[in-house]
């Protein structure tokens, strides 16, 4: 599945018409084809855990906000978030039944006009932030990033959602009005696509029904 995954996992609305498509840009899901155009942008591949009873856990998760070729970055980010990603133990093959793929492309990046301008369950937030305290590296500008559904998901609140983000860059310091005031917060959305190992699997069993 790894292997697959920049050619399998996304499903984008790009429905071959006309022209050759390279291989490597050539993927196929019942009996549509899609041709994927060499293009850049902003994107996290994220692999998650599905459970009957719980909300999916999350087996790692990694990406880039500045922008990429598509075709060589999914291969990358997928290898990279599944096998290593720091926060967690790589994915075994015992996981792959229960294992998601999801691909998420970002777009509409504009800058908030406070903290707190954004919608719960449609915008990604980016934070960044200089420590004023004096307490702390006064050279160092702290970052980090949620995606769109991580506030909803976990249940937060905006206020919520941005004091984990600030501790998501590293930062010890004190959490206060002032510092959150202070943030500079980009918010943007994104297009998300999903595959399950149970489709990928399906789909590969179509495939060799077809050759018979």
């Amino acid at each position: 599945i790894f292997k697959e995954t920049r050619y399998r996992s996304i499903m984008w609305n790009f429905p071959t018409t006309s022209g050759e498509c390279r291989p490597d840009v050539f993927a196929t899901c019942g009996n549509r084809h899609y041709c994927f155009p060499t293009s850049c942008s902003p994107l996290f591949v994220c692999w998650e855990m599905l459970s009957k009873k719980n909300s999916p856990k999350l087996r790692g998760c990694i990406g880039s906000l500045t922008p990429r070729y598509l075709h060589d970055a999914l291969e990358e980010y997928a290898l990279h978030s599944s096998l290593r990603d720091t926060r967690f133990e790589p994915i075994q093959n015992s996981e792959l039944p229960l294992l998601m793929c999801k691909v998420s492309l970002l777009h509409s990046t504009e800058l908030s006009s406070h903290c707190f301008d954004w919608n719960i369950g449609k915008h990604g937030i980016i934070v960044q932030f200089e420590d004023r305290s004096g307490m702390l590296n006064l050279d160092k500008t702290w970052s980090a990033t949620y995606l769109p559904d991580v506030a909803m998901q976990e249940g937060w609140s905006k206020v919520k959602t941005i004091d984990s983000l600030i501790r998501k860059t590293g930062y010890e310091g004190c959490i206060t009005d002032d510092l959150r005031n202070s943030l500079e917060v980009t918010r943007y959305e994104s297009s998300v696509t999903k595959m399950t190992f149970q489709e990928y699997s399906s789909e590969q069993d179509r495939k060799l029904l077809r050759k018979f």
